[in-house]
């Protein structure tokens, strides 16, 4: 498959007798991949617009996302402190693929994987890879997923989280595919940075309407609080 688009024009030249047909066409492929790239990122956006929750927010995009590039597997990985384990809580996968949710260590990874996250590469892994299977992030997980794309997020230069796409087949990513991978992930995490920022100002709040309640009844009950020896 060549997934190629082409605006074709056909019309008749000289006379019916001569029989004789032009044709003109124009390569419209990369104004079509815009189009398709822009509808899904407004598809994505409004998806997510009223979402408040981190993990609503990380549920939906996985899911979205897997579909969009009919995949296997989609999620979020937070590698916390002491940033030497990752942990996948939130993924979306087609039902065929295994689950990757839990804790692994870092060390199970790959050190190819783990110098390129560290530095805030883009780890992808296709048909193109030229890595013996050994040392490739998809070896390491032994788990039937043969091509990814892993977008590292980094926080004051330090590796904290990574959005992936997984698949059982030998694909070969394009620049395109991987660039929008990049741009989706900065996006949503943006979008869960910002949620779980509201989602503490919120419990922060519900502590101090807490405390002050609780606070009002003993300066309503003094007795409740003080005794005389």
């Amino acid at each position: 498959m060549l997934s190629r688009w082409f605006d074709v024009y056909v019309f008749a030249l000289g006379t019916s007798a001569t029989r004789r047909v032009a044709v003109l066409f124009s390569n419209t492929t990369e104004r079509k991949r815009q189009e398709k790239r822009q509808a899904f990122l407004f598809v994505l956006a409004d998806a997510t617009r009223s979402l408040t929750g981190p993990a609503d927010i990380m549920t939906t995009v996985s899911e979205l996302v897997g579909g969009y590039y009919e995949v296997g597997r989609c999620g979020f990985a937070d590698v916390p402190p002491p940033h030497d384990h990752l942990i996948i809580e939130h993924e979306w996968t087609n039902g065929r693929m295994p689950s990757l949710q839990g804790t692994y260590p870092l060390s199970r990874l790959g050190n190819d994987y783990i110098q390129q996250s560290g530095a805030g590469q883009t780890v992808v892994v296709d048909a193109t890879d030229v890595r013996s299977e050994e040392h490739t992030p998809e070896a390491d997980w032994n788990d039937r997923s043969r091509s990814s794309i892993w977008v590292p997020l980094l926080k004051e230069d330090q590796w904290v989280a990574s959005f992936y796409i997984q698949d059982a087949g030998i694909l070969s990513w394009t620049p395109a595919e991987v660039s929008l991978m990049e741009e989706i992930a900065e996006r949503s995490w943006a979008a869960v940075e910002r949620a779980r920022a509201e989602e503490a100002l919120r419990e922060e709040d519900r502590r101090k309407e807490e405390f002050m309640a609780m606070l009002g009844h003993e300066l309503r009950n003094p007795r409740a609080c003080c005794r005389i020896h």
